[in-house]
């Protein structure tokens, strides 16, 4: 009974959204994209009249995971399975300003800049652990996060340094690189890949050994990430 409301289709395979994350094959070939909401759509944008664009994104099989500067959201289809709003767990007096996202083993890590704090959560979006980045004497701005069975690494790239936690915030190690550290990728035994601001990689053991060295193809090239 009464009228039935109004509804709109969209037909193509990018509808109307301003922003897509692609998946591809080892060989280059386009297997699958998500079209990525952004902007007044969401009700927990403190600015309504501002989009947010994703800054990270992390896959852990078949979930994706991306990132803006306040919304963490999991994907396993078309559409978020749940949404994590950082600012709800931010201390009195700080604002939330996420800058990375990475994810293993049916964990996802964020690292929050603006509350200088990792939040740990599962793949149900409940909050495991929480906890606050706290150091001694220097303390650097971190740049990126990694994540690696029950190891975490943070980057500080203002202190050309990586620290190394337990999965509880506890501290396990910390390293000077030869370079600046913009984005670090973890591999599956806990190895870890820098990529520096200057057009060069190194990779380190979970120890923080420097195993190797190399400049990327183009060094007038900006890399963005590594994973």
């Amino acid at each position: 009974e009464g009228e039935e409301p109004e509804r709109l289709y969209f037909d193509g395979p990018n509808p109307d959204q301003p922003q897509v994350v692609q998946r591809w094959s080892p060989d280059g070939r386009l297997v699958g994209q998500l079209g990525v909401c952004s902007g007044s759509t969401s009700h927990w944008l403190p600015d309504k009249g501002t989009a947010l664009w994703a800054t990270d994104v992390a896959i852990d099989g078949d979930v994706v995971y991306t990132l803006d500067r306040d919304l963490l959201q999991r994907r396993s289809g078309p559409l978020p399975d749940w949404s994590y709003w950082a600012g709800a767990d931010a201390p009195i007096g700080q604002r939330s300003h996420l800058v990375a996202v990475a994810a293993d083993a049916g964990h996802v890590a964020l690292l929050d800049a603006g509350a200088r704090s990792v939040t740990l959560l599962g793949g149900d979006g409940a909050v495991a652990h929480r906890w606050p980045l706290v150091c001694e004497g220097d303390c650097g701005v971190p740049s990126d996060i990694a994540l690696s069975g029950a190891h975490l690494f943070v980057a500080e790239g203002s202190a050309a340094r990586v620290r190394r936690y337990a999965l509880d915030g506890a501290p396990t190690g910390a390293w000077s690189t030869h370079m600046t550290p913009w984005r670090i990728g973890a591999g599956p035994d806990g190895d870890l890949v820098v990529l520096g601001r200057d057009g060069w990689a190194a990779a380190y053991d979970v120890a923080g050994r420097l195993a190797g060295a190399w400049p990327l193809p183009d060094r007038a090239a900006r890399a963005v990430d590594v994973a």
